[in-house]
This record gives structure tokens, C-alpha cells and sequence, in this order.
């Protein structure tokens, strides 16, 4: 026989198993396979992402106190303003508009 015609035969061969899978010899070694890799990967470097997870939960817990803080203190800042007129003035103010772009936008 050629080359070939081996080839083809052994392909023939392992098709020939599917069309009957209840003759296909199961590997003994796949259940250890598959616990070993569990145990390996559960106990490799989980020390340093817990690390980093723990570091920025507290990073964030800062920043949301930070951002609470300086919103709560922030709006004792600015009061309420009753007129138009006012709420203009505290925009101009913090815009640093002068008089003469403020007086197009005021039509009283």
C-alpha cells in the first residue's frame, strides 16, 4: 500500500468510530486531568488579584465619601435664588461675563 491509501484507510477508520460511539473507549485519565487543573489554577496567584480587589473597593469607598462631602458642603455654598435675575448674576459671576453679553440674555 502507498502513502496515501494508508492515510485514507486510517481516516475511514476514526470515522467509522463516531458512527458508533457507544464502542469508543473513554480515557481513564480525564476526570484527574480536569481536577488537577481545577486545584492548580484555585491556588496560583489568587493572593494578588484579592489585593488589588481590595484596593479598589477601598479607593472607591474614599472617593464616594470625598464626592458626598464636597457635594454636601458644596451646596451650602450657593443659595437658592428667587429671581431670574439673580440666578443670571451667579452664572455671569461664575462665568466671568461681562455686562453687555449678561444684557442680551436678560429681557425684562
Amino acid at each position: 500500500m502507498d502513502k496515501r491509501a494508508q492515510i485514507e484507510q486510517l481516516i475511514q477508520k476514526t470515522l467509522d468510530q463516531f458512527d458508533h460511539p457507544d464502542t469508543l473507549p473513554p480515557n481513564p485519565y480525564l476526570y484527574s486531568r480536569i481536577q488537577q487543573r481545577l486545584e492548580s489554577e484555585s491556588t496560583e496567584g489568587r493572593m494578588f488579584p484579592a489585593f488589588i480587589r481590595t484596593a479598589l473597593l477601598g479607593a472607591l469607598v474614599a472617593l464616594n465619601v470625598l464626592v458626598s462631602y464636597w457635594y454636601l458642603t458644596g451646596a451650602e455654598q450657593y443659595g437658592s435664588s428667587d429671581t431670574r435675575q439673580e440666578l443670571l448674576n451667579v452664572l455671569a459671576s461664575d462665568l466671568n461675563m461681562v455686562d453687555d453679553q449678561n444684557d442680551l440674555s436678560v429681557n425684562e
